[in-house]
């Protein structure tokens, strides 16, 4: 960063420390049910801003208390957590505790080498205003890290935000990660029609051995120790952060591009809850494209840490549109390439995708939608539940079916591993018993669509919605052994749509080209148009039904 780096870890430790490693694909699925006490305890302390002590821009430090400016106008900060930009095009930006940037009018942040555009190290980020923000650098380009207990939040609330991450090392090593949009020890919030487009991917030539891995927008718990080193917790108890919410008739756009790995919109939480939740009548596009990589590629993930974890993907809002794509090589070493994917490792909660209301499309190599819960005994499987008057469009006469994968994933940091099963639940062919990864892959919807048939917005409840538990009343999923059987809310179209899966397949085409070259605006359309063919088909297959 322009200025000075985190005090307690350098531009080198985030790129490289271990939450970024190649050990997160081998087997990193993993988060914590017991964090909720935590948080609730949390939220009973006191509430402290934290004002900004210092701020840098484009090279030069101010310190808190005075306020101060450019000439032209361009920016000025208030002395303490208020900095409003306006016209500005320079060098980066960076603050130590909390900083509230407004933007009018258009504004170009560009990083030098090895530097974020925007950071802000002990404090919460927050980006407000009707104007626009143009932020580029290498990784981590507008990111915010707390210390586990405070700070670490980015906000991004109305405003335009374009954010692009080449991806390649100040330090001519071989760590050549671009992750766009990080928080550290916070969350990620986009709302209130905000618009936030992202450009992920690295150098071309960049990133042999283990490196290269492309991450959109990012959230996780771990946070930087008072030694330097990245980690999850305080005084033995998980650190506060790591989920990313979309919401209030926002529209976000994602695309990350790697020869290793690529994400693009993840939440990774450890001993801890991991989350995405859209919803607001919201548009969100997020294609992972790793077509030469040698690991994988996900849409949409949440995923957990450690061995009790849970993680939840929820959609909901009439109006809401999500489209998640995920691409990679045939010859990848990791077979994990999904368009939304959880990851638990709970024995006591298998953690879900909840599709409430909206439009979904997904795709991905190994699994269009997949849930699952990676543990030792017979817990409970991760569940994709549907809400009322939802159906699966496509494909033709899918189901949710109960899923198995085996696999391994790491006891800890290093080289030991546990074997286990990955319990849950995926869209696939209608059939009996469970679709196990590597036998039954070809019953594994690749291309799925979830779509509900006009049905109102639901009612908000006064109190967040209890996560569904296997077993209980209206659950896709049962506690025990492998014996467990699938449900789903909602009915399957029992109709040939073959002209609109020709029309989704060109409507995905189209997006995929659009995505090479970068045109957002023209992908976002195309996204919609994927979801709006196959909501037309739900519409069709309905009025079939009524003339029947």
């Amino acid at each position: 960063m322009n200025g000075s780096h985190f005090a307690k870890q350098t531009q080198r430790e985030r790129t490289c420390s271990l939450v970024h490693g190649s050990w997160k694909r081998a087997g990193a699925r993993l988060a914590c049910v017991g964090a909720c006490a935590l948080m609730v305890g949390q939220l009973l302390l006191p509430s402290v801003a934290l004002a900004a002590d210092w701020i840098n821009v484009g090279g030069t430090q101010y310190n808190g208390g005075v306020a101060v400016g450019d000439e032209a106008g361009t920016w000025s900060w208030n002395g303490a957590d208020d900095m409003q930009l306006n016209g500005y095009n320079g060098g980066g930006i960076s603050a130590e505790g909390n900083l509230n940037i407004g933007v009018t009018n258009t504004n170009t942040v560009t990083a030098d080498a090895g530097q974020s555009a925007i950071e802000v190290s002990g404090g919460n980020l927050s980006i407000t205003g009707d104007g626009t923000l143009n932020a580029t650098g290498q990784t981590d380009v507008i990111t915010a890290a707390g210390n586990g207990i405070t700070g670490g939040d980015v906000t991004v609330d109305g405003a335009t935000v374009n954010v692009t991450a080449t991806g390649t090392d100040a330090n001519g090593e071989e760590c050549e990660n671009a992750e766009a949009i990080t928080a550290f020890g916070g969350d990620v919030t986009i709302k209130n029609g905000a618009t936030v487009d992202v450009k992920a991917g690295r150098a071309a030539g960049s990133g042999d051995g283990y490196y290269g891995y492309v991450t959109g927008i990012y959230a996780t718990n771990g946070a930087p120790g008072e030694d330097g080193e990245f980690a999850w917790e305080h005084d033995g108890q998980s650190n506060k952060g790591g989920r990313v919410s979309i919401g209030s008739g926002s529209t976000v756009t994602v695309k990350a591009e790697s020869t290793l790995e690529s994400q693009g919109i993840v939440s990774r939480v450890n001993n801890g809850a991991a989350r995405v939740e859209i919803a607001g009548d919201s548009l969100v596009t997020a294609i992972a494209d790793a077509s030469n990589g040698m690991w994988g590629a996900v849409g949409i993930e949440a995923a957990g840490m450690g061995n009790d974890a849970t993680a939840d993907i929820i959609i909901d809002g009439k109006n809401t549109f999500v489209t998640a794509i995920a691409s990679a090589s045939k010859d990848r070493y990791s077979k994990d390439t999904y368009g939304l994917h959880t990851s638990s490792g709970s024995a006591v909660e298998g953690g879900s995708i909840q599709i409430k209301n909206g439009s979904v499309v997904a795709e991905g190599n190994d699994g269009a939608i997949v849930a699952d819960n990676y543990t030792t005994a017979n817990g409970p499987a991760g569940m994709i539940v549907i809400g009322e008057g939802g159906k699966v469009v496509l494909p033709v006469n899918g189901v949710v079916r109960d899923y198995q994968k085996l696999g391994a994933r790491p006891m800890a940091l290093g080289n030991r591993f546990e074997y286990a099963d990955f319990w849950g639940q995926t869209i696939g062919e209608p059939g009996e018993g469970v679709l196990r990864a590597d036998r039954d892959a070809d019953k594994i919807a690749k291309v799925a669509h979830i779509a509900f048939d006009g049905g109102a917005m639901p009612t908000p409840d006064p109190a967040p919605t209890p996560k569904p538990q296997p077993g209980g009343e209206g659950s896709t999923g049962t506690t025990g052994a492998p014996s467990r059987a699938s449900a789903q809310t909602g009915s399957a179209v029992n109709v040939k749509l073959a002209a609109v899966k020709a029309s989704v397949t060109a409507s995905k085409t189209t997006t995929s080209a659009l995505a090479a070259t970068g045109d957002s605006a023209a992908l976002t359309v195309a996204a919609m148009g994927i979801a709006g063919a196959t909501v037309a088909a739900a519409g069709i297959a309905a009025a079939r039904r009524r003339e029947e």
